[in-house]
């Protein structure tokens, strides 16, 4: 926690303990006031909090009035990551409900008073002091000292200072951001860094990820990193990469992802207005952002129904604009159109970089969709042709070791970014194997396209091979009514009796290398500056006649590491949804056409021709 000057101590709050409060008031010179009774310290200046916990007596955090980082968020961050500990940890803690602590013996006093007096001599002296941002914990049993630190909860009702959004949220500072490495498309090698992502962020009893759970699998390094639920789901991110570094730190990026996407948490929602009302000067038409063509009555979007809105960026505005608040928080509950997920979510060293992947993300995620709703018969790609040998590895152990084999077919959509669907194909039709499994990827390299797909493949095949159950597969082919979750769609397209769904791919056809596919003369060739692969890309979607809309999800935990949460929304793709009521179309004169533009067709297609069947996708 930063600070322009220490603050002056105006005493010590002792929270339901009076014989500490006593016994700190005998050996120190500043103030002690016995809080029993009470759930906050005074707001009269900057108060020392001393907690006595069953196996513990914590010292901090040091609250100052205007300054985020109070007990309430200590308290916040520690219930979200009790959810998430071992079983047996959360059996003790349950044991201990109720019953008192142990006495406080001599030792443990005077470890405390030692600690407190030092706080108040480090403050006077001007010095900066230990429990801003942190809490001590002195073992009721050893005395032993454990320091914890935490980051402010920005949604604290206690010391959260959320702004209200305005405007100003869709004014966003880009600018030029030179690269450190030509040819990538990333400011930073967040890998170089997962100590300090690690020491910043983790810690099981404060920080905003509880625990790093790290095993192998094969080649790959799998990372969990964990975290309690924030509104109605967990923040868990999870990595599959070839090294550790890089699974800790994008494991513990994707959790920050996820805590940006879910719930407002620097911004406070303050428009409340139908569209009717806001017009299309002012606002999204809701229409074009993918709504649920199959919701409930009660849950149906309609232009005349009051609901909340946040501000955004425009590109083709160059300016603010307002878009759903459910559009741009998957945490946000409501449910007009349908329930939201992580479409467009990106995580970026710069405003730049997250901005483009979040456009990747919209991308793959558009790309395969339409591809499955207009069931056009996809090139045949062939992914041992990849120019990376960690791809070709990476290929050769997982077909190894699978027994099934990977099918890659181009599936780019107008807008030009390459995008690639890889499916994991048991081609001896094996009794309780999986017959299929997807994933996808899409990148302005269509390389990277192809190895983010690759990866996230191999790392999940074995999840789902042992997660099968073909009686329970067959019987979702027959009742896509009962898919409600997302591993459900993953199931249900592995049914061997769901084979034929997949017929409309070009399965037989000579695979193209990726060099034929893709010809180097026309990639795009990565620039020095990130502003100009963002304008690139953004400038094919503006030619296209569409929008790049972007919601800064930027809060205190991103910018504690020096990161940037957005959303990117483009109106008329198609969103990923989940669920029998997750069926989310974007702009369907867009999606209707795309056979024509894409050469397929000579007409365009009617709604009753798209594809009938739940996505395959997780």
């Amino acid at each position: 926690m930063s600070q322009a000057a220490p603050p002056v101590l105006a005493g010590v709050w002792v929270a339901d303990s009076p014989t500490l409060a006593e016994s700190l008031r005998s050996a120190l010179d500043v103030p002690v006031e016995d809080g029993t009774g009470r759930a906050e310290p005074p707001t009269d200046g900057a108060w020392l909090t001393v907690t006595v916990r069953w196996d513990r007596v914590r010292v901090g955090p040091l609250v100052v009035p205007g300054v985020g980082g109070c007990g309430r968020c200590v308290a916040t961050r520690q219930t979200r990551n009790e959810a998430v500990a071992s079983e047996q940890e959360r059996a003790t803690a349950k044991a201990r409900e109720g019953k008192p602590g142990p006495p406080l013996g001599s030792p443990v006093r005077t470890v405390v008073q030692a600690l407190v007096a030092d706080e108040a001599r480090l403050l006077a002296a001007g010095a900066m002091s230990r429990t801003a941002g942190a809490v001590l914990d002195v073992s009721t049993t050893t005395a032993s000292i454990d320091r914890h630190a935490f980051l402010p909860d920005p949604c604290c009702e206690g010391c959260g200072t959320p702004v209200e959004d305005s405007p100003q949220a869709g004014v966003l500072p880009l600018g030029s951001q030179p690269k450190a490495e030509p040819g990538s498309y990333r400011a930073r090698r967040l890998g170089d860094e997962h100590a300090e992502l690690t020491r910043s962020l983790v810690d099981p009893q404060t920080g905003v990820i509880a625990s790093l759970l790290v095993r192998h699998h094969g080649p790959m390094v799998v990372t969990e990193a964990l975290s309690g639920p924030v509104c109605c789901t967990d923040c868990t991110g999870y990595a599959r990469t070839l090294s550790y570094p890089d699974s800790v730190a994008v494991s513990i990026a994707e959790t920050l992802d996820r805590l940006g996407g879910m719930r407002a948490r620097a911004r406070r929602t303050v428009v409340r207005a139908s569209f009717d009302d806001l017009g299309s000067e002012r606002a999204v038409d809701p229409d074009t952002l993918g709504l649920a063509t199959n919701a409930p009555p009660g849950q149906r979007y309609r232009p005349d129904v009051p609901m909340e809105w946040v501000h955004a960026y425009s590109f083709r505005r160059d300016g603010p604009v307002l878009v759903p608040e459910f559009v741009a928080y998957f945490g946000a509950h409501a449910t007009f159109g349908g329930l939201e997920c992580s479409n467009g979510c990106a995580i970026g060293s710069t405003l730049e970089e997250a901005i483009l992947h979040g456009i990747f993300e919209v991308a793959e995620r558009d790309a395969t969709l339409c591809t499955w709703l207009t069931r056009r018969p996809a090139r045949r790609l062939d992914p041992a042709s990849s120019a990376s040998a960690h791809t070709r590895m990476l290929l050769a152990w997982l077909e190894r070791t699978t027994g099934s084999r990977v099918r890659a077919f181009d599936v780019t959509m107008p807008e030009g970014v390459p995008a690639i669907w890889l499916m994991l194909v048991d081609e001896d039709d094996r009794p309780d194997e999986p017959k299929v499994f997807c994933t996808s990827g899409a990148h302005l390299d269509p390389e990277r396209a192809l190895r983010s797909a690759l990866v996230e493949l191999a790392g999940e095949a074995e999840r789902v091979r042992l997660q099968f159950d073909a009686r329970r597969a067959d019987h979702l082919v027959d009742h896509p009514e009962e898919i409600l979750k997302i591993d459900d769609h993953a199931f249900a397209a592995a049914a061997p009796r769901g084979w034929h769904r997949f017929g409309f791919l070009d399965h037989d056809g000579e695979p193209a290398t990726m060099e034929q596919a893709f010809p180097p003369a026309r990639r795009h060739r990565a620039s020095t500056d990130q502003l100009d692969d963002l304008r690139h890309v953004v400038g094919r979607y503006l030619d296209d006649g569409t929008d790049v809309i972007v919601v800064d999800q930027t809060a205190t935990e991103h910018r504690a590491v020096g990161l940037h949460a957005v959303k990117v929304v483009i109106p008329g793709t198609i969103p990923m949804a989940f669920g029998r009521h997750g069926r989310r179309l974007g702009d369907s004169d867009r999606l209707l056409n795309l056979p024509v533009r894409l050469g397929d067709r000579d007409e365009p297609l009617r709604l009753d021709e798209l594809n009938p069947y739940p996505h395959p996708f997780l």
